[in-house]
């Protein structure tokens, strides 16, 4: 009785992780699609687009603060 149970465990862990395994080779080709692909790039760009302008933006700001200090000078 023991070697059926501990069988039907090694049998349910191996569907088990078999369908685990089938979900995430899903998800990895569902992510290599093209329009995926073009999708997270434009994503990736637009948030690189706002970085550059937050930093162009502080960077002015300070250059502002640092000639009304050397005015001051």
């Amino acid at each position: 009785m023991a070697r059926i149970r501990w069988m039907v465990v090694g049998a349910t862990a191996a569907v088990w992780v078999t369908l685990k395994a089938q979900g995430e080779f899903k998800k990895r080709i569902e992510r290599s699609k093209p329009d995926q692909l073009f999708t997270r790039v434009q994503q990736r760009a637009q948030r690189f687009k706002a970085s550059v302008k937050n930093a162009t933006v502080e960077g002015i700001a300070s250059a502002k603060v640092e000639l009304v200090r050397l005015k001051e000078d």
